[in-house]
């Protein structure tokens, strides 16, 4: 479930100078700018709006910005522009943000690795495969030589990529070595057939 709606925060307040047009008090009416933001977990994510209010502190008339006459309206407008919206009202967007930044550099390295140990195999790697849609199974890297691999298959095969996690812990690989050089290990890289070497 997720909880997300509006709230406001009052981000600035300051004291008009001339007379409130309704008790006729000098410098008792406050002007509070209020701002609108988008929310979600309560976390802050963007502001979206602003509004705001008059209070008397002598006779308490409170007025919105529609009841504003044009004296009032002139001041607010100036309050209003001078004040911007929090940075941490857009909390949200740079978590956002930084957390899709983390994620591609994350998958850069994690391909510049796969990259990495494709070219370079080892024995003892387990290649993840998806054969063709809907088929994985595992290549179990057991020599290599100057420019083949020798791999068994895994025995058992899973119509989901998650159930690869599955095959590894089961120890199950044919018992026949099969060949392949070390560039057409590099095309099924590049073909997207192998998809992860543990």
């Amino acid at each position: 479930m997720i909880i997300f709606g509006t709230r406001n925060k009052a981000i600035s307040q300051e004291t008009f100078q001339g007379k409130c047009i309704h008790c006729g008090q000098l410098s008792t009416v406050q002007f509070v700018v209020v701002q609108r933001y988008a929310h979600v977990f309560w976390i802050p994510f963007f502001p979206i709006g602003k509004k705001g209010v008059s209070v008397c502190s002598h006779c308490k008339q409170t007025l919105t910005v529609k009841e504003f006459n044009d004296e009032y309206r002139e001041f607010y407008n100036q309050v209003k522009q001078n004040r911007r919206p929090p940075v941490y009202m857009y909390s949200g967007l740079i978590l956002l943000g930084l957390l899709i930044t983390a994620a591609v550099i994350t998958g850069k390295k994690d391909q510049a690795r796969l990259r990495e140990q494709v070219a370079h195999p080892q024995a003892g790697d387990v290649y993840s495969i998806e054969e063709a849609p809907e088929r994985f199974t595992l290549y179990k890297v057991t020599d290599v030589s100057k420019d083949s691999v020798y791999v068994l298959y895994h025995m058992l095969e899973t119509n989901k990529k998650s159930g690869l996690k599955n095959l590894k812990s089961q120890d199950l690989y044919d018992s026949e070595k099969q060949a392949f050089s070390i560039s057409e290990i590099e095309s099924m890289h590049k073909d997207g057939k192998l998809i992860a070497v543990d």
